[in-house]
């Protein structure tokens, strides 16, 4: 039913029975309610049901004119709509203004009675943002330049009609300029008890954020303490005070003043900086004649501020704003007042500390309802309080308060149960449960649960939190399988075989009788694995490691402990040493006859041959079953040396060759220090006329105490350790600086290069074209001079990338030759693809010329296909005239070998030049 609440100050209760007698005669119910603070008496008027009109309630204006206050109504838009008598006296009305703006026609002013109060500070503007207002302002009526001034209390009351749609605002006018100071202090005390009363409930039920609240602090200390500025300052980095919120008449006063909290300087000196530094309440009761004052006094003065006072506000403990107030009176601020304005401001930091608990509470809150864990809260007796989104996910349904789940196995609820009472007794308990899920399947969980106790120590509730471990119960086993598996064939490890080892080697000693291990290499295994690629090399390993276990016995162990080595571990061969050397004998030779039949490797038919090292134990008590590790490696690498598919049983003689292996890895490394190695220069012959077309750079190794030691030895030495980068960089560097001297002194004609062989691990550095360019740059020798020789094993390992890498050196100038042409595993497809200008044919081919073998048909062919390709050709190894003849009949285009030239020193190579200018 509609009604209209009209709200009395005390000032207006004198006449009730006249009031009421008047209400009712209209057709009006009045029900009456004390009101709050200023508030006064509140009557709410409603017409009784027979006198209702449908559409529209009507009410009899008589009931505000009998109000002693002054009352005005105004609609959203600030128009008037209503004005009761004491209104129109007030404001000099003859009749009321209808339609018209409520600001033009309802002046209002500072206390200098010639400040009018903007639309922006007005009451009524005020009120339409939808606050309760209450002002203590000034009213002139009559002409300049004698107007008669007065105070009124204007009281503004937003109106909400329908569904809380704001229909206007209500003021009341309540003329207050006779008020004795007594009656003064008395109403604004019982208006601050109404902003401290309005500010609770903010603080209480609202919880605003910090902004908010200090607007609503400043509004409410100026509305009701009837101020002329309040304003919260806070420090910026440097110490500077800066306002994030103001209130009053007066607030452009902040414009003129600068203050800090730093008390040495002088604008840290006054209420504002003293309050936030000492932490207490500061006052000034007469700004003009305070010394703290003294930066502010001369803006003060223009503002009309008389006194003032400031407030620490407190967050956390922590001083970090300040409430800032300032009236236009001397000796304003009474300590009643000033108590009502501790209280408040305590409330603001009661309220600023509650905001940041909320909004921790609120993270602790999305934390828990984001978290994958199961987090769950229980009542003593095991019943639901809460359980978080993944726990009601795992559980496959919707919160059940009040419920005791059943979510556990039984050793599950064995455990929560013995958690439970743990965590009675001690707080908190931890362990490894599990739940059943809403599929029924047993899942791991780490879980913790808490215990919560009053101040008499009951427990209230119990939370948990709990985490599927599942995936790392998972990821350890396979770490565990790691720890003693071969990833890649599943076989057992270098520490399982260990393992084995130890153990079968003291039961062999214990129980007088005999084992033996077998060490295998596969023979060319880089090769293949370089020329195929890994995947080929990896499916190689696989099918093998498969077919060497088919010849395993229970008790026996295989295991792959490197890149293609396995070991085959086998325990007990019987009590009699040598048959149980024939024993080991007959597995590896079985082991390679069924390598007999190749393996097929993503879809490669590979023919492959192992090397066989053999040692036995025990050989005594007190051997490391590294040693005997050790021993069938040695012998394996002395097979090797020999050939490919040899077994060898482990001799004593072969720790020399191991010995002198260790010594050369040593001793190549003290050469690349000491600048022992050097390179010598074998001249490329045109066929048929034999012009110099170029060197070939050697490098050779003078060992101090053995000699000249072969390539053939120290090269895969480097190549194992990784040194072979060094002696590539050596042999570049040491190349270009001769062929530098040789252009200088006029030796090296045009067309002539020097050739510079390129291991795979060189050619494979990311940075390798840039080196090279580098050096060619380094020493000022053109790209033309150069000609690079790599082995097909290069080309075919990343073909796409070595493709690039041969584009960007041809076009620095620098040619390309494929060295040891024909003796690699790859496709001819190749030859096509790449930007090659040479191929050099391998010297085991051209060896085979004229001794009835059928080179001379690979050889033939070889030339044929490259004069078709356009390449050029050179044979490598030519030590015969009969070779030398073949190959230019056939269209060879040079040669090199010791029939026409052996490897030269760098100083018989400039004679060999010298003597073959002309």
């Amino acid at each position: 039913m509609p009604q209209l609440v009209i709200r009395l100050d005390d000032e207006a209760q004198h006449d009730l029975d006249e009031i009421r007698h008047r209400l009712e005669a209209a057709g009006f119910g009045i029900t009456r309610q004390e009101g709050h603070g200023d508030e006064g008496v509140e009557w709410t008027l409603r017409p009784h049901r027979q006198n209702r009109d449908a559409s529209s309630p009507s009410i009899d204006p008589g009931v505000l004119d009998i109000v002693e206050h002054g009352v005005v109504v105004c609609d959203a838009q600030a128009r008037i709509i209503h004005a009761n008598p004491r209104a129109r006296d007030l404001f000099g009305w003859e009749e009321t203004p209808l339609g018209e703006s409520a600001y033009a026609r309802m002046p209002l002013y500072q206390r200098d009675c010639a400040t009018v109060v903007s639309e922006i500070e007005h009451p009524l503007a005020r009120a339409l943002k939808g606050s309760r207002i209450v002002a203590e302002q000034t009213l002139c009526v009559g002409e300049t330049p004698a107007p008669q001034c007065g105070q009124l209390l204007v009281t503004a009351r937003p109106v909400h009609g329908r569904q809380r749609k704001l229909a206007g605002v209500a003021l009341s006018l309540l003329d207050v300029s006779g008020e004795s100071p007594t009656e003064k202090a008395l109403r604004r005390q019982r208006n601050l008890y109404a902003a401290l009363s309005e500010f609770n409930q903010l603080v209480v039920l609202k919880a605003p954020a910090p902004e908010e609240l200090f607007e609503q602090l400043c509004r409410v200390a100026v509305d009701y303490g009837h101020l002329q500025l309040a304003w919260i300052g806070m420090p910026d980095e440097a110490g500077w005070i800066r306002p994030v919120a103001s209130r009053g008449a007066a607030r452009d006063y902040l414009h003129h003043v600068r203050i800090c909290v730093d008390g040495r300087l002088r604008e840290g000196q006054g209420p504002t900086g003293t309050a936030m530094r000492e932490k207490r309440r500061m006052v000034v009761h007469a700004m003009q004649t305070d010394p703290s004052m003294g930066p502010w006094q001369q803006a003060a003065h223009e503002a009309g501020l008389r006194s003032s006072a400031a407030f620490p506000v407190f967050r956390g403990g922590e001083v970090v704003a300040s409430l800032n107030v300032y009236s236009d009176e001397e000796d304003y601020f009474t300590s009643d007042l000033l108590h009502l304005l501790d209280e408040l401001v305590m409330d603001a930091s009661f309220s600023l500390d509650n905001f940041d608990h909320h909004q921790e509470r609120r993270r602790l809150v999305e934390i828990l309802e984001a978290t994958p864990d199961f987090v769950g809260i229980s009542d003593p007796q095991g019943r639901i309080l809460y359980h978080n989104p993944a726990a009601r996910r795992f559980l496959n349904q919707e919160q059940d308060l009040g419920r005791i789940p059943d979510c556990h196995t039984g050793e599950g609820r064995r455990k929560v149960a013995q958690g439970l009472k743990a965590a009675e007794t001690q707080g908190t308990w931890g362990g490894e449960t599990e739940f059943v899920d809403s599929e029924g399947r047993c899942i791991p969980f780490s879980q913790v649960i808490i215990a919560h106790c009053d101040d008499q120590g009951e427990v209230t509730h119990f939370s948990t939190i709990a985490r599927n471990i599942s995936h790392e119960k998972e990821s350890e086993e396979k770490i565990r399988e790691l720890a003693y598996q071969d990833a890649l064939t599943g076989l057992a490890n270098r520490t399982l075989l260990l393992d084995h080892l130890e153990m079968d080697y003291r039961r062999a000693l214990r129980q007088g009788r005999f084992g033996a291990l077998l060490y295998m290499d596969m023979d060319e295994f880089k090769a293949i694995n370089d020329s195929l690629g890994h995947a080929v090399g990896d499916a190689l390993l696989k099918a093998l490691a498969r077919r060497l276990s088919g010849r395993l016995r229970a008790e026996d162990t295989l295991a792959r402990i490197g890149g293609d080595e396995f070991v085959m571990l086998l325990g007990d061969l019987g009590d009699d040493q040598e048959a149980a050397a024939l024993a080991a004998q007959r597995v590896a030779s079985e082991l390679l006859d069924m390598l007999v039949v190749p393996i097929e490797a993503h879809g490669h038919r590979l023919h492959v041959t192992l090397s066989i090292g053999i040692t036995g134990f025990p050989y005594n008590s007190t051997a490391d079953p590294m040693d005997v590790l050790r021993q069938a490696d040695t012998a394996m690498y002395a097979g090797k040396r020999v050939g490919r598919g040899v077994v060898r049983f482990y001799d004593p003689a072969m720790r020399e060759n191991v010995r002198r292996r260790l010594d050369l890895e040593q001793d190549l490394q003290r050469a690349l220090d000491m600048e022992e190695l050097h390179l010598s220069y074998q001249p490329i012959l045109a066929l048929p006329g034999q012009e110099i077309l170029g060197f070939e750079a050697l490098l050779r190794w003078e060992h101090p105490t053995r000699g000249m030691i072969s390539p053939a030895e120290f090269i895969p030495v480097a190549e194992q350790t990784g040194q072979i980068i060094d002696l590539g960089n050596l042999v570049m560097n040491q190349a270009l600086r001769t062929v530098r001297r040789w252009i200088d002194i006029g030796l090296m004609q045009p067309g002539q290069q020097i050739s510079v062989n390129v291991s795979p691990p060189q050619f494979a550095q990311a940075d390798f074209v840039q080196r090279t360019t580098q050096l060619l740059g380094h020493y000022g020798v053109p790209g033309e001079r150069l000609n690079l020789e790599i082995t097909e094993g290069v080309v075919v390992r990343h073909m796409a990338d070595t493709t690039a890498k041969l584009r960007l050196l041809q076009q620095h100038g620098i040619s390309i030759a494929l060295d040891d042409f024909g003796t690699g595993y790859s496709s001819l497809a190749y030859l096509t693809q790449l930007p090659l200008q040479t191929i050099k044919i391998d010297r085991s081919f051209v060896q085979g010329l004229g001794d009835g073998h059928d080179s001379a048909d690979v050889v033939e062919a070889i030339l044929t296909m490259a004069i078709r390709l356009g390449l050029s050709t050179i044979a490598e190894g030519v030590e015969t005239a009969e070779q030398c003849h073949r190959l230019s009949a056939w269209g060879c285009h040079g040669a090199q070998g010791f029939y026409l030239a052996y490897p030269l020193p760098a100083p018989d190579a400039e004679d060999y030049l010298l003597a073959h200018r002309d």
